[in-house]
């Protein structure tokens, strides 16, 4: 069975770009329906080596040495570090793991530790009040999370105006979601810097969660997101994976996930990451069908393109 391989391509600015599939023939017109019918992902190229020439959304490349060619770009692999940017030649693309890396190490943002324990509250399931009380007590952060959650569609047609609002609103579980956004969000502020971190980080977590939902892993949904974007904690702060998941009461089988790729999600954590790096890889399940891959695929890149889209709203502010 051969499934859509997609990544997102980035330029020598480190901007997300465009699309690189590999994507099987016979699979091609749902990829480009999809892509039609997604909010975020429709006005992206989607480069494809051998697309359907009756498939307009698709944009056909052919190998030439290193690179695949089309009629307006070069697209190469190799995106290992961002370091490998500065080398592109003019005009071209990339892909591979290497937005996943900060550009720079850099200090502890100074709302880490607030954020760290609001998180940890979360995760413990701690009484409404105690969250407002340490929310109360980091104003900024209560700013950037509401405008966070604002400007991310979340399915409400009001805007959520406080932290009790928010938590009746989407509840708990999505709650923490949003925190753990808030962690990379805040972590660079608004000058753009290693931002595409924070959309890799909102693609890993959402592919596993949608494994989750898909039920290719009998974990929580939620779980599974958790497991994604914290797996990416130690880049973001430059600290080790162990001493920052100290500070949250996390169960044993997510900790081992994370720190031993042991267990159900240890295995999805692994088998995401080798799909990020373009190799291939197990899957998560044999219940796998084409179909049903290209749309968590698409659901996940839809759903990252969004966070990034904030990120680019934040920084206009």
């Amino acid at each position: 069975m051969t499934l859509l391989h997609l990544h997102p391509l980035w330029n020598a600015t480190g901007e997300w770009h465009a699309l690189f599939a590999l994507c099987p023939r016979e699979q091609q017109a749902w990829l480009a329906e999809r892509l039609q019918a997604s909010p975020s992902l429709h006005d992206l190229p989607c480069y494809l080596p051998g697309a359907a020439a009756d498939l307009p959304p698709l944009q056909p490349v052919v190998l030439r040495g290193q690179y695949w060619q089309g009629c307006d770009a070069l697209i190469c692999a190799g995106f290992e570090a961002p370091g490998f940017l500065a080398t592109l030649p003019a005009g071209s693309l990339t892909y591979g793991p290497g937005y996943l890396l900060p550009a720079q190490a850099r200090a502890g943002h100074p709302s880490q530790p607030a954020l760290m324990q609001i998180l940890a509250l979360v995760v413990a399931d701690a009484e409404t009040h105690e969250l407002e009380e340490a929310f109360a007590l980091a104003p900024t952060l209560t700013h950037s999370l509401l405008k966070l959650v604002n400007s991310v569609g979340i399915g409400s047609r009001v805007d959520i105006t406080s932290i009790r609002h928010a938590i009746t609103v989407l509840g708990r579980r999505q709650l923490q979601r949003w925190l753990q956004l808030l962690l990379y969000a805040e972590q660079f502020g608004n000058d753009g810097e290693n931002a595409a971190l924070m959309t890799g980080a909102a693609l890993r977590a959402k592919r596993l969660e949608n494994w989750a939902q898909q039920g290719w892993l009998s974990q929580p949904a939620d779980s599974a997101f958790l497991v994604g974007m914290l797996s990416l904690l130690d880049r973001l702060f430059g600290q080790p994976l162990a001493e920052l998941l100290g500070e949250l009461p996390l169960p044993p089988a997510l900790r081992q996930a994370l720190l031993a790729q042991e267990g159900e999600l240890g295995r999805a954590l692994h088998c995401v990451i080798t799909l990020e790096s373009g190799k291939a890889t197990e899957l998560p399940s044999p219940r796998i069908t084409p179909r049903s891959w290209l749309e968590s695929e698409i659901s996940a890149f839809d759903w990252a393109r969004q966070i990034q889209a904030y990120r680019g709203n934040d920084r206009a502010e």
